[in-house]
């Protein structure tokens, strides 16, 4: 009786050409031919469409880490070294993305905060004192509750907090805290979203105490938003009276370049989303909805002298016509 052989993982050589693949995508200027001879590429065995799919696994692996961990992952495929990058990008396919998330596991820690969303997910958590606590794309919290404090500790993402009258008997005030300070609650709702190295906290009621780490306290008032970052609080300042539309699917853009709303798109999309260096300083503004990035994509190409070019699924480029 005769058996189907198993196909061949493919070899060394043909993985470090999907890395040269996704290092060429990942730079500016990509046009049709380049597609084109992708596709050639792609199509010239089973072995090299093998060797594709690792190449968009590890992708999708880098997609699920931390926006400030896979965000710099992706940077580096522009590093002018091209050979370095090519030769680890190659490495992490012939490991598999499995084996290298298990190799780096110290620095995703926080992978096992009790509550997260993943890429264009939002949650809605109810906490027990009667807050309501809604998570956007990309986040992860810790709920610490203790006799003196309610405290939530945002380690990445976005938390919209509408706190809720506490059932003890003794005040405890309520805390949403990040690496770069805290904000605490006087009766309120409020924003509170981490960026790379700074948080923005942003006030749609009542009023927030903002304390950045090490640094003096500010207050902010209804319609008020500050940043904390370095040990201190920036200049207050008017909030974006859009700011809390993702919790309802839009993004808001008021007068913005065209790169600010593709790195907003890009929190709620898997894979690689890029704007042309000719086009990034483009004006926008429109609602966009954030659950559906696509017709965003496709608002964004019907309204701006601009198109969209794909290779695959992850990697999608904004272009000039």
């Amino acid at each position: 009786m005769s058996s189907t052989p198993l196909p061949q993982p493919p070899s060394q050589a043909l993985l470090s050409e999907a890395a040269e693949w996704m290092v060429a995508f990942t730079s500016e200027g990509v046009g049709a031919q380049t597609r084109e001879d992708f596709e050639r590429w792609r199509a010239q065995s089973p072995a090299h469409r093998a060797a594709w799919q690792r190449a968009e696994g590890l992708l999708a692996t880098l997609d699920q880490l931390p926006v400030e961990v896979a965000r710099p992952a992706f940077d580096r495929l522009d590093h002018p070294e091209r050979r370095r990058a090519v030769r680890a990008l190659g490495a992490l396919l012939v490991m598999g993305p499995a084996a290298w998330i298990a190799y780096r596991q110290l620095p995703w820690l926080e992978w096992t905060a009790t509550y997260q969303t993943r890429t264009g997910e939002q949650r809605t958590v109810a906490l027990a004192d009667g807050t309501t606590v809604i998570m956007n794309t990309g986040s992860a919290m810790d709920v610490r509750f203790t006799a003196t404090e309610r405290r939530v500790v945002l380690h990445r993402g976005e938390v919209l907090a509408t706190t809720g009258r506490d059932p003890a008997p003794a005040y405890r005030p309520f805390i949403v805290a990040t690496v770069d300070g805290m904000a605490r609650a006087l009766g309120t709702r409020f924003i509170v979203r981490r960026e790379d190295t700074r948080t923005r906290v942003i006030v749609l009621a009542d009023t927030v105490l903002a304390t950045p780490m090490g640094g003096a306290s500010v207050m902010l008032g209804a319609g008020q938003q500050t940043t904390l970052r370095e040990g201190h609080a920036d200049a207050v300042q008017p909030a974006d009276r859009a700011a809390d539309a993702w919790q309802t699917g839009m993004f808001v853009a008021q007068n913005i370049t065209l790169q600010a709303l593709v790195d907003e798109l890009s929190r709620y999309r898997r894979g690689v989303l890029r704007c042309h260096a000719g086009i990034a300083e483009l004006r926008v503004s429109g609602a966009f909805p954030v659950r559906d990035p696509e017709a965003s994509l496709r608002l964004i190409e019907k309204t701006m002298p601009v198109r969209i070019a794909r290779v695959t699924g992850f990697w999608v480029t904004i272009e000039a016509l």
